[in-house]
């Protein structure tokens, strides 16, 4: 609604004057536009919060329908990751510090847009305009979205903190380190529409942990580089996998180095790692600097790996943890003593248990350069399980071959006690078990 200046008069913006027959002052005529445009903005104002019907018995209609706020608040009616509302009146255009409030049902479960009145989705950022996580927008919670000329950010949002994200279908995130950023969502390999591959493992690790599998599978396809860090792996909810897909034709092209740590650390119990190699180094803080480490009630498997020279054991399953070993296995380095971590290729401690499965083709053991092992290649103690088998072995070892101790058991399906590497013989004690 614009101004209506008085009747007859030219400036757009001439006041309207009082009359004065003591003077002779004509007083201003109003325009029909002047009261009827006013009353009618007032009562469309009413009418589109839906929140009164306009009557004169009532004149606190117009604040009671602004305190409401029902003119930007509204139930989404789309879809996960794609929320949609229609606000009354309709705004025409998006522009800055629109704001929305809206209900949404569907919790988000990676990237997502909000489209308002069929203007076009635009992109929903947090509020640093970093790219949301899923469980960002939680299910049946109330969230306040502004739009800050390209894209919407949560100013306040809602979500069960701690709550898991369920999954409804299987998702695909990407890392790569080199073109990578951990600003980027994670759910294109190439950076383009908004979307792109996080950097880091640690942060698609971070980003899994608040799912709730829900009975389905997440693929992280990581692109090739020796520059990968430590990080842990993900503790998801519910039934399902996450499947971690490296090069398994060269895993040494995907490399993660431990410095200072452990390149691995195991938790949850439904990942699968394909396709890496692992490395450390540097002094140990109370860190045995494993390779893959796994301690307590944890699962994971890992296939086509190769192993580095590490500043621990290569492999470490402690406290009943279980790790399991699929597809070739390629040792290109040994393991170092140190005061947190012992030098063996598997140790595994206090009912942990390590096993190997191998599938048709035969899957072979390589050893490059005669990897050396501090304490011995495979050290199994207190309880703990390890049944080892490979189907064919090239290269060698330099060390103890094993050493069984405290009820714990060493399973080679009769291979006998020269099956591992090494060049020192294996040792039981404590009723150990060898076979």
């Amino acid at each position: 609604m614009q101004y209506n200046q008085p009747y007859g008069v030219s400036d757009p913006n001439a006041a309207y004057i009082n009359g004065n027959p003591a003077t002779g002052t004509m007083g201003s005529i109003p325009p029909a536009a002047s009261i009827e445009f006013p009353q009618r903005e007032i009562v469309n104002l009413i009418s589109d919060a839906n929140l009164l019907a306009p009557d004169n018995a009532d004149l606190r209609q117009l604040g009671k329908s602004i305190q409401s706020q029902k003119l930007w608040s509204v139930d989404d009616a789309g879809t996960a990751n794609q929320y949609s509302v229609t606000l009354s009146p309709a705004p025409g255009a998006y522009y800055r510090y629109l704001m929305v409030v809206a209900w949404v049902t569907a919790p988000n479960t990676g990237p997502s847009n909000l489209n308002v009145n069929a203007m076009g989705a635009k992109p929903i950022l947090r509020s640093d305009g970093s790219p949301l996580i899923p469980g960002d927008i939680g299910g049946n919670t109330l969230n306040a979205f502004m739009y800050d000329g390209a894209a919407f950010r949560m100013v306040w949002q809602g979500k069960s903190v701690g709550g898991p994200v369920f999954l409804t279908q299987n998702l695909t995130f990407y890392v790569n380190f080199a073109t990578g950023n951990d600003n980027n969502d994670g759910a294109a390999a190439v950076v383009g529409g908004g979307h792109g591959p996080f950097k880091t493992l640690q942060r698609a690790a971070t980003v899994i942990g608040v799912m709730n599998l829900n009975g389905y599978t997440i693929t992280v396809n990581v692109a090739d580089s020796l520059s990968y860090t430590s990080f842990t792996l993900p503790a998801c909810a519910g039934t399902g996998s996450v499947q971690w897909i490296g090069n398994a034709g060269t895993p040494a092209n995907c490399t993660i180095s431990g410095v200072n740590r452990g390149a691995i650390f195991v938790s949850g119990v439904c990942n699968t790692m394909t396709g890496f190699k692992v490395q450390t180094s540097g002094t140990p803080s109370g860190d045995g600097l494993a390779g893959i480490a796994g301690q307590g009630n944890v699962q994971a498997v890992f296939a086509n790996f190769e192993y580095g020279q590490c500043a621990g054991p290569q492999i470490s399953a402690y406290g009943g943890a279980y790790l399991r070993l699929q597809g070739p296995k390629r040792i290109s380095g040994g393991a170092s003593h140190n005061p947190y971590g012992l030098g063996a290729f598997i140790d595994a401690v206090m009912g942990a248990k390590v096993d190997v499965v191998e599938i048709s083709p035969a899957q072979p053991l390589v050893l490059i350069g005669n990897p050396t092992y501090d304490d011995a290649f495979i050290i199994s103690n207190s309880l703990a399980v390890v049944s080892f088998f490979y189907n064919t072995i090239s290269g060698s070892a330099v060390g103890k071959r094993f050493d069984v101790q405290y009820n714990a058991m060493i399973g080679v399906g009769g291979g006998g006690i020269n099956y591992l590497p090494g060049t020192i013989a294996g040792t039981q004690a404590t009723g150990g078990q060898y076979a």
